[in-house]
C-alpha cells in the first residue's frame, strides 16, 4: 500500500462514531453534580446552616457543567436558540419597562435557560454509551428516591406536611403533584414495554409523593395522564394492540383506583365528602375541584381558574404595555403567589406567571420552547428500534404531557425549579440528537454484524468496529 493511498476498512465493518475528547473532568462528571445538586436541594437545605449554601451549590454545579463542556469542547449551539433567546430578551425588556433590575429578569427565566445550556453541553457529543447507561440509571434512581423519601417521611417521621417534597424541596409542596406525575409517566412507559412487576410497583407508589404532602390535585390528574400515555402507546405500537395489553392496562387502572379511593378518604378536606354511592362521590369530587379552583375571598382570587380569569379580564382596559410586557418579573417573585395589583391571593399557574411577569409575547416564547422540543421528540419517535429507548421516548412524551397539565392548570414548577426540567430535556436530547441516534445505530449494527455470516465463506464472521467501552450499553428495562 502506498503512503498516500487511503486505508481500506475490513469487509463487513460498520463506521464508528467519533468519541468526545477525554480529559480529567468530563461532561459526565458535571451532569452528575448538576442532577445531584438539584434533586437533593431540599436535603442540603435541611442540613445547611442557612438557605444560601444550597443555592450556591446548585448554581455553581450548573456553571461548572458549562465550564467543563467548554474545556472538553463539547459545548454546541443546539436547536431552539432563537426561542430561548427571545424568551430571555423579552423578560429583560419587560423588566426594564417595569423598572425591574436585569438580575431579577434573568432569575425569572434562568431554569429554562439552564435547561437549554444543558442541551448544548451534550448535543453534538460529550457522552459515551456506557456513561449514558449509568447516568440514566442515576437520574431514574433520583426520581425513585423521592418516592422512598416520602415513605420515610410518613412512616418514620410520622407526618404528612406540605412543605417537604422528597429530597427536592423543604419550603413548598406545590411540586409534589408534578413529581408524582413525572415519575408515573416514566415508570408506566417502561412497564408497558417490559411488564416487570417491580416497575408496576413503582407506578403504584408514584402518587405517594403528592399524598405525603396532602395534595388533592393528584387524584384529578392521574386518569388524564394514564389514558393519554396508553393511547400514545397503542398508536405507536400497533402490533401490541392485543387483549392482553388492554387487560394489563385495566389492572393498573384498577389498582390505582383502589389507591386513589384510599387517598381521597384520608386527604385533608376531601375526607369530609360524604356520598351514598361511588358515582355520587365522583360527582361531588368534581364539584369540589371546580369550586376550589374558582373560589374568591373578599375580592381576591384563590383558585387557579379564577386567577387565570382575573388576569385575562385585566387586559380588557386596553393597556398595551401590560398586554405586551406584563407587570414585570418581580411582581411574581417571592410574593407567595400574592399579586396586589391584580387582587390575586393564590392560584398562579406557570402560564399565568409568565403573562404577569413578561406579557403575552414572553409567555408565548416560553411555551413555544417546550412545544418545539416536544415536536422534535414526536418526529424521532419511530426512529428507535431498541425497546429501552422506545420506552424512554414514550415516558418523556408523558413528561411533556405533565408539563402541559402543570403549566396551564396547576403551577410553575417546570419553569421555576430545575430537577424535572433538567431530567426531561436531558432524556429528550439523548433521543433526538443526531449524534446519539447514530451512536445507537452504530452499536446495534455492530451487534448485528457479530451474528451475520461473513461473505468470505462459512465459519467466518464480520469483525465489529471497536466501540470504546463495550460494557452493557443501554441497560435493561427491569
Amino acid at each position: 500500500m502506498q503512503p498516500d493511498e487511503p486505508r481500506r476498512q475490513p469487509q463487513g465493518r460498520i463506521a464508528s462514531v467519533k468519541s468526545p475528547k477525554t480529559g480529567t473532568l468530563r461532561v459526565i462528571h458535571g451532569l452528575y453534580l448538576a442532577f445531584a445538586s438539584t434533586f437533593l436541594y431540599g436535603l442540603m437545605e435541611w442540613l445547611a446552616p442557612n438557605s444560601l449554601w444550597p443555592k450556591l451549590v446548585m448554581e455553581t454545579s450548573i456553571g461548572g457543567l458549562i465550564v467543563i463542556a467548554v474545556v472538553n469542547r463539547t459545548l454546541t449551539l443546539a436547536p431552539g436558540f432563537v426561542l430561548v433567546a427571545a424568551y430571555t430578551a423579552w423578560a429583560i425588556l419587560a423588566g426594564y419597562y417595569a423598572g425591574t433590575p436585569v438580575i431579577s429578569s434573568l432569575k425569572h427565566v434562568r431554569f429554562v435557560v439552564y435547561s437549554y445550556l444543558l442541551i448544548c453541553c451534550i448535543w453534538n457529543r460529550g457522552l459515551l454509551p456506557a456513561e449514558i447507561s449509568r447516568l440514566n440509571k442515576f437520574v431514574l434512581g433520583l426520581i425513585g428516591l423521592q418516592i422512598a423519601t416520602s415513605i420515610f417521611k410518613m412512616v418514620v417521621m410520622r407526618g404528612r406536611w406540605e412543605q417537604m417534597v422528597g429530597t427536592m424541596f423543604m419550603a413548598g409542596g406545590g411540586a409534589s403533584t408534578a413529581v408524582s406525575l413525572f415519575a408515573m409517566a416514566l415508570f408506566f412507559a417502561f412497564y408497558l414495554y417490559s411488564r416487570n412487576p417491580r416497575l408496576l410497583l413503582l407506578v403504584l407508589l408514584s402518587p405517594i409523593v403528592a399524598y405525603a404532602s396532602q395534595k388533592r390535585g393528584i387524584y384529578y390528574y392521574i386518569p388524564m395522564l394514564m389514558i393519554a400515555e396508553y393511547i400514545i402507546y397503542t398508536r405507536r405500537e400497533k402490533k401490541n394492540r392485543s387483549k392482553a395489553t388492554w387487560t394489563r392496562f385495566m389492572v393498573v387502572c384498577g389498582l390505582l383506583s383502589i389507591l386513589t379511593a384510599y387517598g381521597v378518604q384520608t386527604t385533608l378536606r376531601l375526607e369530609d365528602i360524604e356520598a351514598d354511592s361511588v358515582s355520587e362521590h365522583v360527582a361531588l369530587l368534581v364539584t369540589f375541584g371546580w369550586t376550589y379552583s374558582t373560589d374568591e375571598v373578599r375580592g381576591y382570587t384563590t383558585g387557579r381558574f379564577s386567577t387565570t380569569q382575573r388576569v385575562m379580564e385585566s387586559f380588557g382596559d386596553g393597556d398595551i404595555g401590560h398586554i405586551l410586557l406584563g407587570w414585570g418579573p418581580e411582581t411574581v417573585m417571592g410574593t407567595g403567589e400574592r399579586v396586589e395589583e391584580l387582587q390575586i391571593m393564590y392560584g398562579i399557574t406557570g402560564w399565568v406567571r409568565d403573562i404577569i411577569g413578561t406579557g403575552w409575547p414572553g409567555a408565548t416564547f416560553g411555551v413555544l420552547f417546550f412545544f418545539f422540543w416536544w415536536r422534535r421528540l414526536r418526529k424521532f419517535k419511530n426512529v428507535e428500534t431498541i425497546p429501552y429507548w422506545r420506552a424512554l421516548a414514550l415516558g418523556v412524551e408523558g413528561c411533556f404531557i405533565v408539563f402541559a397539565l402543570m403549566h396551564f392548570t396547576y403551577n410553575a414548577v417546570f419553569t421555576t425549579c430545575g430537577p424535572l426540567t433538567f431530567a426531561m430535556f436531558y432524556f429528550t436530547t439523548l433521543l433526538v440528537s443526531p449524534y446519539y441516534v447514530r451512536q445507537r445505530y452504530a452499536a446495534s449494527a455492530n451487534e448485528r454484524a457479530l451474528a451475520k455470516p461473513h461473505p468470505g465463506g462459512p465459519g467466518r464472521r464480520s469483525v465489529p468496529v471497536p466501540i470504546k467501552d463495550r460494557r452493557p450499553i443501554w441497560g435493561r428495562l427491569g
